[in-house]
């Protein structure tokens, strides 16, 4: 038994090395910045994100949309700038993990982010009061959709209604536009939209491009860059963010994620008026 399990060790650690070396060997798309803006990072080194210097503050409204077990972004835009963050997503474990957060919080306890033994969630329940988590996805309309599991449902919990992993177990649930939800809460701007929803990315861009919504900055993990659906990833990624520079939007910042950073046009001019920008 010791053998087999030994052996079952090395094979898993050859299968990361291959899988982490097929991943560097694939295209990446090419994603240049348009400006380069002074950005804070805030959250983990896996769900972090950046956020332009002196954009959000209280009256800013956030939709970040794909949760999962790490909200460090979430809680730290809260937090920093007195942000209301709506944060959409529908799946239970999802659901499970914000629900857990308040709980412990409230309790004076902590808790791991994204089950790690020595990372936690630093917040205050002043805090809490600025997160509203919401039980929907963002689609492309207004229906119920499945939601495919990931490749391992062990360690990773965000699924996909485009099926990144072709995997056959599914839950089902309510998804919406964009311009739906805003109207839902009352909403006629978005400050920042954050979108890493498993390959979903797509449909709701052309969405929200073609319902030309008041949005200052669009934050999208292009997830096709890890889990290709097909040969033409590369393009399609590619296509879609020129479709958004036509939009009116600068790319300001790609991390080592493909997680890029699109400023509206518009906000840029106010921020920096007349080229002040000088990083």
């Amino acid at each position: 038994m010791i053998l087999i399990e030994k052996t079952r060790k090395v094979f898993r650690l050859i299968y990361f090395k291959v899988c982490k070396l097929r991943l560097q060997l694939r295209k990446k798309p090419q994603i240049g910045l348009d400006r380069k803006v002074p950005v804070i990072a805030l959250g983990t080194h896996y769900g972090g994100w950046k956020v332009p210097e002196g954009y959000l503050d209280k009256k800013s409204i956030c939709y970040f949309a794909g949760a999962g077990i790490d909200i460090s972004f979430d809680v730290e835009v809260a937090r920093k700038f007195g942000t209301h963050v709506y944060i959409i997503d529908p799946t239970p474990v999802a659901r499970q993990h914000f629900d857990t957060l308040v709980e412990r919080t409230k309790n004076g306890e902590k808790l791991e982010i994204n089950r790690s033994r020595d990372l936690f969630y630093s917040i205050e329940t002043e805090t809490l009061k600025l997160l509203h988590f919401v039980d929907l996805g963002l689609w492309s309309s207004d229906t119920t959709l499945k939601f495919f599991e990931p490749g391992n449902s062990k360690t990773m919990v965000s699924h996909s209604v485009v099926n990144l992993h072709k995997t056959e177990a599914y839950f089902e649930a309510e998804v919406v536009k964009v311009a739906t939800l805003m109207k839902k809460l009352g909403h006629t701007r978005v400050d920042f939209l954050k979108i890493d929803i498993e390959g979903a990315e797509y449909e709701v861009i052309d969405n929200v491009i073609e319902d030309k919504l008041n949005i200052g900055v669009l934050g999208i993990e292009f997830d096709e860059v890890h889990h290709p659906l097909n040969k033409k990833s590369v393009e399609r990624i590619e296509q879609c963010i020129q479709k958004i520079r036509d939009a009116g939007y600068l790319v300001v910042d790609v991390d080592s994620h493909f997680n890029v950073t699109f400023l509206n046009e518009q906000v840029y001019d106010r921020l920096y008026p007349k080229g002040q920008n000088n990083v």
